[in-house]
């Protein structure tokens, strides 16, 4: 067991010092980093921290899930003594391999990152074309998905580009809430409107 700990170790320190992006023949990108695991306050979610850079792009995302998401991975190996693991998130915009170290509820190891080529085929076909690797990643992260795409502009709402689209699902713009907005007489709100309005908390009942 100590020595699959330190492999896990070595691999983890490893992975935070060469960090890189691909291209296959077919167009899928390939991108890798770190990431770590820990048990968020509630107790049947997990916090999942990733570290990356690609290209000139660098950033760290931090997130509760559910560890029924993480999938391939067991509830049992979250409370191990020490275990190595592999696992998954997939997303439409592409699939995050991890693979690592789990000891009593925290660890971590390094992921791959693999892209959908046919979410970005039918992200050009909805106008967001030339997609760069940290945009189709942070898509991913962040579960941006056509159908996403779809349910906001049927609320009449221009998305003016790639960034502007990631920054409405960050902070959580859904359809619902254009709806909701509407409804108590706010009928003329831009994209970077509602991205402002949830990041300061306005709420229907704080209008209301």
């Amino acid at each position: 067991m100590m020595l699959i700990e330190g492999l896990a170790i070595r691999v983890f320190a490893a992975g935070a010092l060469m960090l890189s992006t691909a291209q296959n023949p077919t167009g899928n990108a390939s991108m890798s980093g770190q990431w770590s695991l820990t048990f968020a306050r509630s107790p049947d979610t997990v916090q999942l921290t990733l570290h990356w850079k690609i290209g000139r792009h660098s950033g760290n995302s931090t997130m509760g899930w559910l560890p029924d998401q993480l999938e391939g991975l067991a509830r049992e190996q979250l409370k191990s003594p020490g275990t190595a693991v592999q696992f998954r998130i997939r997303r439409e915009a592409g699939t995050l391999n991890l693979e690592g170290f789990l000891k009593n509820g925290s660890g971590g190891g390094v992921f791959s990152f693999v892209v959908n080529r046919g979410f970005m085929d039918s992200m050009s076909t909805l106008g967001f074309s030339g997609l760069r690797d940290d945009q189709v990643f942070a898509m991913s992260i962040h579960d941006v998905t056509t159908s996403y795409v779809k349910n906001i502009r049927a609320e009449g709402i221009g998305i003016t580009g790639n960034d502007q689209l990631i920054a409405l699902k960050i902070h959580g713009v859904e359809a619902q809430y254009v709806r909701e907005m509407k409804r108590v007489g706010l009928l003329s709100l831009s994209a970077d409107n509602l991205i402002a309005m949830r990041i300061h908390g306005v709420t229907p009942e704080f209008i209301r």
